[in-house]
């Protein structure tokens, strides 16, 4: 059990879903990490509980040529790999009726408007600042979302709609361990349980130490995007990547 609502009353836990997380040091390609995903099955019936962990699927890349377009004329994610026995058990996940964003991999209590390099490859230090958005623009990615009768969200795809791929490709690029998703920042390696500690902290010290922290990190007007080149993208224009607090962050997304 855990006060997972922080009122004091803990509730119980079940077992749903562990990911991992390995690097390749001799890897030469991306980052080397490789992010796997298991998820509990209670039809395995095995003795041992953790025998009923089956695996989702594997991702070693962010398969950045996977666009909408792509997708649509039966171009698949060839950076991962998905359990064919979890996409019948998942596979009617909207808007595409996959796992992640077209195809690619994401754990089933994980967005399916991402997967888990995107949304791990966004960990930098912020230095206190606004950090990305879990995913662009619902609205750049031709999805609405739709409030179901039991007042539960999910999503649609909108009809005579062009996904605006160059605000959606920034989210799919293959970083190095050492580059980061926004310019001028710090990365920490795809590790979003860093990057959020990282985040409390500088919440922490702005909060106990105001005017130490101001001459340290100066704060500017509030800006809840950051204009900025993409590269490796062969884009002929600069984007808007959609920031908001890095506390919220670095969180998984919704």
């Amino acid at each position: 059990e855990a006060d997972i609502n922080n009122d004091g009353k803990p509730v119980r836990l079940r077992l749903l879903q562990v990911d991992v997380a390995i690097k390749d040091k001799e890897s030469k390609e991306h980052s080397g990490w490789i992010f796997g995903t298991f998820v509990f099955d209670a039809s395995q019936k095995k003795s041992n509980y953790w025998e009923n962990l089956v695996p989702v699927g594997l991702e070693w890349g962010n398969s950045p040529k996977l666009t909408y377009t792509e997708f649509s004329k039966g171009l698949s994610a060839y950076e991962g790999w998905v359990n064919p026995y979890m996409k019948r058990l998942f596979g009617s996940r909207p808007p595409d009726g996959l796992m992640g964003y077209l195809g690619r991999m994401n754990g089933p209590v994980d967005s399916p408007l991402s997967s888990c390099m995107s949304c791990h490859s966004r960990a930098l230090d912020s230095n206190g600042k606004n950090a990305p958005a879990f995913n662009p623009p619902e609205s750049s990615m031709c999805i609405a979302r739709v409030q179901t009768e039991n007042n539960n969200e999910t999503y649609r795809r909108i009809s005579n709609c062009v996904v605006d791929e160059n605000t959606v490709k920034p989210f799919y690029r293959n970083l190095k361990s050492n580059e980061p998703f926004v310019p001028g920042f710090n990365s920490v390696d795809y590790s979003l349980q860093l990057a959020l500690g990282i985040a409390n902290w500088h919440a922490w010290y702005k909060s106990k130490f105001p005017n130490e922290y101001e001459l340290i990190f100066p704060t500017k007007k509030p800006d809840n995007s950051l204009n900025l080149k993409m590269f490796g993208l062969n884009a002929k224009k600069s984007t808007n990547i959609p920031m908001m607090p890095a506390q919220e962050a670095f969180h998984r997304g919704d």
